[in-house]
């Protein structure tokens, strides 16, 4: 399973467009988006501190590391599809579909989400200020809560009296996950085998839409609840269960991680269930990536080609469940001794052009 982070600013000096350039993600963002997936807002260790529901996002200005202004968002755009990402042939190690006289390794479509937030932002004031560097950061109880991405600029820019300064920051994740969430995938590999078919269409927490996308929205996207007036999204259905519960209870429910996982034959029939009660975890960062690794042990001793993750969002009694996707075990020999580990890596800084993934070793 792979997810691309991107970003893009523009800036105007008045009419004129000075500045078209790709950002790079934070730190602290990556860190939070892979061990909210993983291990959960109230995980121990965890990045906990920083999931909050942004009210706001604000753009921070600086001139040699001194803030020079802080611009509060404008308006923003919003947009969520589904998108075909190409084919893959599986593994020879899976074994073939039961009706394949051949014997040959599957090929699947790749299906796949793109979500992409565009904040608008402008300063139509007299104020004058020169500026190297513009933040990106969401609003949490009117302060500056999670750095998301940063731009440095080749050279430093100024607002005079006259000028308006103008500036739209994008940010995207795609998520294209062959055997993922999206149910079309999964069909696609079961090739017309109806008890495949079956099977997959009986997993649970199968959706149209991403986990990965579906938190990094609620990282990023102010006042959340808007987005349950368009019922075309993929992740619309996600949203509205999720809004819902928070209107009711009054708490938005917090990512939990991975609860459970379920190991899957090759016709994507469940065959084990490892409920994730005790955990290893192990959290690296380097000057480029931050690497999170969920270690479970009590897998079966039987190495079966497919597992499935499940991401939980919770509070109090109400909770919602979300299949991360149908993972390849990439190293059958480590569940045949018991152990199972799921590693997520988000690139940040300059490396981020821009690339996560997902692995089973």
């Amino acid at each position: 399973m792979k997810v691309k982070l991107k970003g893009n600013v523009t800036i105007y000096l008045g009419e004129k467009k000075v500045v078209n350039k790709k950002n790079n993600v934070s730190v602290d963002f990556a860190r939070s988006l892979a061990q909210l997936v993983l291990l959960g807002a109230g995980a121990t260790g965890a990045y906990s501190a920083l999931f909050g529901l942004p009210s706001n996002i604000a753009l921070v200005l600086l001139n040699n590391g001194a803030i020079v202004n802080t611009l509060q968002m404008q308006s923003l755009k919003f947009n969520d599809v589904n998108i075909t990402c190409g084919e893959q042939i599986i593994a020879q190690t899976v074994p073939a579909r039961i009706n394949d006289p051949l014997n040959t390794p599957p090929t699947i479509y790749i299906y796949g989400e793109q979500t992409c937030v565009q904040f608008f932002f402008s300063d139509a004031t007299p104020a004058c200020y020169t500026f190297t560097c513009l933040k990106l950061y969401t609003v949490v109880n009117s302060q500056l809560y999670l750095e998301v991405a940063c731009v440095t600029l080749s050279q430093p820019l100024t607002k005079t009296r006259e000028n308006i300064l103008a500036v739209t920051w994008k940010e995207e994740i795609v998520t294209c996950a062959p055997l993922a969430s999206q149910l079309q995938s999964v069909t696609s590999y079961c090739g017309g085998d109806s008890t495949c078919i079956n099977n997959a269409k009986s997993l649970p927490g199968m959706g149209n839409a991403s986990v990965f996308n579906f938190i990094w929205l609620l990282l990023i996207y102010p006042n959340i609840r808007s987005l349950t007036l368009n019922t075309a999204y993929p992740l619309y259905n996600l949203i509205s269960k999720y809004v819902k519960i928070y209107d009711q209870v009054g708490t938005p429910p917090l990512p939990q991680g991975v609860i459970c996982v379920y190991f899957l034959g090759d016709q994507l029939n469940v065959v084990s269930k490892l409920p994730v009660t005790q955990y290893q975890a192990e959290v690296q960062v380097t000057s480029g990536s931050v690497t999170v690794e969920l270690i479970l042990t009590g897998a079966p001793t039987t190495a079966y080609p497919f597992i499935l993750p499940l991401v939980c969002f919770c509070v109090n009694a109400n909770k919602i469940i979300v299949a991360m996707g149908i993972l390849l075990l990439e190293n059958s020999s480590d569940a045949g001794s018991g152990a199972v580990s799921i590693i997520v890596t988000v690139p940040y800084s300059s490396p981020t052009l821009q690339q996560l993934t997902v692995n089973t070793p």
